[in-house]
């Protein structure tokens, strides 16, 4: 299933199939000012946007976690030193979009708007096993991580503040590249443990479900797509790159799915 409710939510931080996100408070750490020109927008567009911004933020929070995770998890299953490296890249590039997140957020509050703590209580109490870090990576990496970098991309083109399109420019790069990485991690994982090609091909084929976004409009101006613009880029993004993708990766046709998200 997708883990969308935000402009760029990047890669969650699951246990137990729950996705963990760090609570709000005021603390400065996680937050980088970001002039963003809001004066003219009424209060209720201001919470609005400081909501979409900071829930983005902590997702992006999350993300390190997960990257940190998954830097780990590679280890123990003996990847090359290239899959490593770029999963420690990535997860200093979670640190300045989440800094960058929060720092648009607290310009839309008024107020600073940091993060707190996050709980990674039994995150890594499992043996590792290859078919699970390659079913998290398709669903989290080569699916979630590609539709986000569109989502930025075109969230980017939208907008009109030239800071937060800046952050956004920044975001939908990293974005793109932490999604090439799940596929580059894919392909390995199937060329060492080739067994696991009927679990991979199952997962792209796979119904993503319905959309459940409920962003605001009238933000788009400010790097914030409505839900509708959000499906369908999610559905371009889905028919034009991940099934292409795939279909590269397992040579074998994967279903269009003209509903999933009807």
């Amino acid at each position: 299933d997708l883990y969308m409710t935000c402009i760029v939510p990047g890669r969650p931080f699951r246990v137990d199939g729950n996705a963990r996100l760090a609570p709000t408070d005021e603390s400065s750490g996680w937050s980088r000012p970001i002039d963003a020109d809001v004066k003219h927008l009424g209060r209720a567009k201001r919470r609005a946007l400081a909501k979409v911004w900071s829930e983005a933020g902590r997702a992006e929070h999350a993300a390190i976690a997960s990257f940190s995770r998954f830097a780990l998890q590679l280890m123990a299953l003996g990847a090359p030193a290239e899959l490593v490296a770029e999963a420690t890249r990535a997860m200093a590039d979670e640190i300045e979009h989440t800094r960058l997140c929060m720092g648009i957020a607290s310009t839309a509050a008024g107020h600073t708007v940091g993060l707190g703590a996050l709980d990674i209580s039994d995150a890594l109490t499992d043996n590792v096993q290859a078919v699970h870090v390659l079913i998290d990576t398709i669903r989290e990496g080569c699916i979630n991580e590609t539709i986000c970098a569109a989502q930025a991309d075109a969230a980017r083109e939208a907008t009109q503040d030239p800071r937060i399109r800046a952050a956004l420019t920044r975001i939908a790069k990293d974005e793109q590249r932490h999604a090439t990485l799940a596929w580059k991690t894919v392909q390995w994982i199937l060329k060492t443990h080739p067994q696991l090609r009927s679990q991979a091909l199952s997962m792209l084929q796979r119904p993503l479900g319905k959309w459940t976004s409920e962003s605001p409009t009238g933000l788009s101006a400010f790097g914030v797509l409505s839900a509708d613009e959000e499906r369908q880029i999610a559905e371009a993004a889905w028919n034009q790159i991940i099934q292409p993708c795939a279909r590269a990766l397992l040579d074998a046709p994967i279903e269009t799915e003209q509903e999933m998200w009807a």
